[in-house]
C-alpha cells in the first residue's frame, strides 16, 4: 500500500479530471477529499466518476458551496473507493472557482 495525492487548482466551467485513471489491477481509497470555493460568491459544483465503460455516476449535482468554504464530499474523514479505469471529474459554475485536494491509498486489487 502506498499514499498519493492529487492537487488540482482553479477548476472552472470545463469538466476537469481530478485524478489519472486508476491503473489495471489496482484500487484506490480516496481519503478526506476537499473542495474549496476560492471566490467571494456562492458557486455550484458537479462531481462525478467516469468508469472504464465511460459511464458517469454523480456524487454531487449542482451542490452550492458558500464563499470561502470547503466541502468534504464524503464527510471530513469519509472515504470513497475507485477501481481500475475510474476518474473523478469536477465542474464549477464559475471560472477558476475551486481548488481540490485528493489524498488516496493505492492498493493491489
Amino acid at each position: 500500500m502506498s499514499l498519493g495525492r492529487f492537487p488540482v487548482r482553479s477548476i472552472g466551467t470545463a469538466a476537469t479530471a481530478i485524478n489519472t485513471a486508476v491503473p489495471a489491477s489496482k484500487t484506490w481509497t480516496v481519503i478526506g477529499m476537499s473542495i474549496c470555493n476560492k471566490l467571494s460568491q456562492t458557486i455550484a459544483v458537479d462531481m462525478y466518476v467516469t468508469d472504464a465503460g465511460a459511464n458517469n455516476t454523480y456524487i454531487l449535482k449542482a451542490f452550492n458551496i458558500p464563499p470561502g468554504e470547503t466541502l468534504f464530499p464524503w464527510g471530513q474523514v469519509g472515504k470513497g473507493v475507485l477501481i481500475a479505469g475510474d476518474v473523478i471529474y469536477l465542474v464549477a459554475s464559475v471560472a477558476a472557482a475551486v481548488d481540490v485536494w485528493m489524498p488516496y491509498y493505492q492498493e493491489a486489487a
